[in-house]
């Protein structure tokens, strides 16, 4: 069991392998009892890793609950997960040791939370965490929270008008390399998907081909496609009879 990272009050389940480098996986809270667990976040922890999260605080000051995962390794693998809608990696370290992540308020008086991550031994100069040997001074590196790390899925889409068309929902979201993508719609029509880039750029389009009213779903995979792991915006368009053409977005993060 894990802090609530999704901002809807409920704890969330995590699981993982007792192995180096394996997925972590996470399932949302949900009210009341029978549900199934759902991916609803999934990455790759490389290394030895320490199972609990670290509780960080809210290290971007977007509202919501801030995880780091400890992880080491010669070449790195702790991370900070900011938590969201849709929690996304915000860092991920490439110093060679990181064995302590931890909470420690706000440092510097910013209003931001800040945190500390990694141990050091000599004078705690330099950038690279180093291993931690009997009778050397130990020293923590304090990182200042950043309130440009933003989770773009904590960030509101703007309302639909009522009756405007079509719902859209996505799934596992954090996803890799697979998102299932499901849409209702008020009326029957000709559907269109398209997914852009944060710069704009279209990288798949798909034909849905005509759809009646109602409930329906496809999929989306990227993993033939040579792209970074990031926010991409998807795009449904319902072209219909009487009413034009109507579209709905809703944001997609792929984690390598």
């Amino acid at each position: 069991i894990i802090p609530d990272i999704n901002g809807d009050g409920m704890a969330e389940l995590m699981w993982t392998k007792e192995f180096p480098d394996s997925y972590v996986q996470i399932s949302f809270g949900k009210r009341g009892s029978g549900h199934a667990l759902t991916r609803d976040v999934s990455f790759w922890l490389t290394g030895t890793a320490l199972k609990t999260p670290k509780l960080l605080g809210d290290v971007n000051n977007d509202g919501y609950n801030d995880l780091g995962f400890v992880s080491y390794t010669l070449t790195g693998g702790s991370l900070v997960l900011l938590g969201g809608p849709a929690p996304v990696i915000g860092r991920r370290y490439t110093d060679s040791y990181h064995r302590h992540m931890g909470q420690v308020g706000d440092i510097n008086g910013d209003g931001v939370d800040d945190f500390s991550a990694g141990e050091f031994h000599g004078n705690g100069g330099g950038n690279a965490c180093q291993r931690l040997e009997w009778g050397q001074p130990l020293y923590y590196t304090i990182w200042s929270g950043d309130t440009t790390a933003i989770n773009p899925s904590g960030i509101e889409d703007e309302s639909l008008p009522a009756g405007y068309g079509i719902d859209v929902r996505t799934y596992p979201n954090p996803f890799n390399p697979e998102v299932k993508i499901e849409f209702r719609l008020s009326e029957p029509g000709e559907v269109t998907l398209a997914v852009f880039s944060a710069l704009g750029e279209e990288i798949v389009t798909k034909d849905l081909y005509h759809r009646e009213s109602g409930k329906h779903e496809t999929t989306l995979n990227f993993s033939g496609l040579n792209v970074p792991s990031g926010i991409y915006l998807l795009r449904l368009k319902l072209k219909t009879e009487d009413n034009g053409v109507k579209t709905s977005t809703a944001k997609l993060a792929f984690m390598k």
